[in-house]
C-alpha cells in the first residue's frame, strides 16, 4: 500500500459555463501537484448535453442527464 498522499478533485460541468470555478480547480490542480501530491482530476463529461447546450431550458435538464445519471 503507497503512502503517497493521493487527492481526487471533481470539477464543475463545463456547459454550466462556471469559467471561474474551472480555472479555480485548475488552479488547485497545479498548487497541489507542485506541492507533491497526486491529484486525479475528473469532471463531468458532455454526452447528452453536447446535443443542446447550456445552462438553461433543455440545455439545463440534458446537463443534469450529464451530471447526475452518468457521471460516476
Amino acid at each position: 500500500m503507497s503512502s503517497d498522499p493521493k487527492i481526487l478533485l471533481v470539477g464543475n460541468y463545463p456547459h454550466d459555463g462556471q469559467v471561474s470555478m474551472q480555472s479555480f480547480a485548475m488552479k488547485m490542480r497545479e498548487g497541489l501537484r507542485a506541492a507533491n501530491f497526486e491529484v486525479e482530476f475528473l469532471q463531468p463529461f458532455s454526452k447528452f448535453g453536447r446535443l443542446h447546450p447550456g445552462a438553461r431550458g433543455l440545455g439545463k435538464w440534458l446537463g443534469y442527464l450529464d451530471k447526475f445519471c452518468i457521471f460516476p
